[in-house]
């Protein structure tokens, strides 16, 4: 700027430095002079005036140029690497779809992809995400390698979402919460700490989440010893948030491996049915072919719980409840699960395959709330229970336990086995039409909307079958 008696300018500065957050980088070298003034039209020199003109014109210029530049870029940086410089904090005008709040505290540094993985928990495009969101368990998970862990499953969930390979981003996320876990494991006070539970929980659950069996059983392990070292779950009592989510860790875990829960079922902070429900299923088949108390009570509730769906999804209330399945579908999973009949006779054999047929029905019925645990290790077992049953091909529910285990089988040689046997049963009681066979079904157990696509399938399978090898055409 100019005085009044005279001008004054200092060249020679190479650049200047950029603000802290500042997506604009330097450069090159650029020559800078300050021109001091008081009053632009007292400024008597020409060349003055065509440097402060032309200043102000660059400053406007790039501040266009940078709206644009704002209005169609792509943050490309990645997420935030422990062995890397931290990333810079972002303002609240660059928070990709805009879900998470740029005021609230992360436990780590957070950038627009971390923003945006951290958004994808909070959307609905996940319902095992929207089940862990509505419960809560996401605002408990304060520790930096849990975090890590939760923004790993996101960015595999939307590498699924996309059909894509395995991305590296995913690897990193998870190897530094590894790291972070393992640099406390070795103080015997930080090992069985909060942070540190809590981040093996976000492994379980992205374990279970890809039905991966073995990182289940390994995360699981982790996390019981810590609950034992710490007096059992007596200590967690008074957070039902993490209760329930230990809870549901175990029993996936415990279905992916056929196993009974390691822990109770936690019914003082769980819903109960209504009695007019239970009032309703007396007389059913399946309760007639169960001998022994707990699988009496078991399909007991089970058929009650049964015509609750029934009755919520004719309201039109009922699949768009993200945590339903969470709060009655997983105890009566665990209690089948407990169920055990480890030597059987005829007797036993109809019960356990109505057990385990009862297990891939409530499989099958998570599948509509998105949650697709691998089920083949039940579709092996009840092949077996009903080869077993010598008065199976008279069984009224033998329709019921072909189509369920069916419908859910993928290993080739299960799923030959129980197409065959569907072909004779169509054959003995010389049903021609698929709506037949469903009639049967439906009068065991079912909830319309449930495994429509695997039901298809698996109809023209049968037909295929049944033309080849008894030459009858089945609609």
């Amino acid at each position: 700027m100019e005085p009044r008696h005279g001008e004054t300018s200092a060249n020679g500065m190479a650049q200047g430095s950029l603000p802290i957050g500042s997506s604009m980088s330097p450069i090159g070298s650029t020559s800078l002079q300050f021109v001091t003034f008081t009053n632009f039209n007292q400024t008597t020199t020409t060349e003055t005036k065509k440097r402060v003109r032309s200043h102000a014109q660059r400053r406007v210029q790039e501040k266009r140029r940078q709206e644009r530049r704002e209005g169609i870029a792509k943050d490309t940086l990645p997420l935030s690497n422990a062995d890397a410089p931290r990333s810079l904090s972002i303002g609240p005008c660059r928070l990709g779809s805009g879900r998470s709040n740029p005021f609230t505290s992360y436990p780590i540094e957070m950038n627009l992809r971390a923003h945006e993985l951290f958004d994808h928990l909070h959307g609905n495009t996940c319902p095992m995400f929207k089940t862990l969101n509505n419960i809560g368990f996401f605002k408990t998970v304060l520790d930096e390698a849990a975090f890590r862990q939760l923004l790993c499953t996101s960015s595999a969930h939307m590498t699924r979402l996309r059909d894509e390979t395995e991305d590296p981003e995913t690897i990193i996320l998870s190897t530094q919460a590894i790291r972070s876990v393992n640099n406390r494991i070795a103080d015997p006070v930080l090992a069985i700490s909060d942070g540190v539970l809590v981040t093996i929980i976000a492994f379980a659950c992205h374990a279970v989440m890809f039905n991966d069996i073995k990182g289940t059983l390994t995360h699981f392990k982790g996390m019981e010893a810590i609950i034992q070292s710490r007096g059992g779950l007596e200590f967690i009592k008074s957070n039902p948030v993490l209760r329930t989510v230990i809870f549901w860790v175990d029993v996936n875990a415990a279905f992916l491996q056929d196993q009974v829960p390691r822990f109770p079922i936690p019914y003082d902070i769980l819903p109960h049915l209504c009695v007019d429900e239970i009032a309703s299923v007396s007389g059913s088949r399946l309760l007639q072919a169960c001998s022994t108390n707990e699988m009496i009570s078991a399909t007991y509730d089970l058929l009650a719980l049964n015509q609750y769906m029934v009755n919520k999804a004719k309201a039109g209330d009922l699949w768009d409840n993200a945590i339903f399945a969470g709060l009655y579908i997983v105890p009566l999973l665990s209690k089948l699960l407990t169920i055990r009949h480890n030597t059987f006779d005829a007797t036993l054999a109809k019960e356990e395959s109505c057990r385990i047929g009862a297990l891939l029905y409530l499989s099958g019925i998570r599948r509509r709330f998105g949650i697709a645990l691998t089920g083949d290790i039940h579709v092996q077992n009840l092949k077996r229970a009903i080869s077993e049953d010598i008065s199976s091909n008279t069984d009224p529910i033998l329709p019921w336990l072909l189509v369920i285990g069916g419908v859910q089988s993928v290993q080739l040689e299960d799923r030959k086995w129980f197409i065959s046997e569907i072909a004779n049963l169509l054959l003995r009681l010389q049903y021609s039409t698929w709506g037949e066979l469903m009639a049967a079904v439906r009068g065991v157990l079912w909830v319309e909307g449930i495994l429509e696509a695997e039901c298809e399938q698996f109809r023209t399978d049968i037909a295929s079958e049944v033309w080849s090898k008894y030459g009858y055409i089945f609609l």
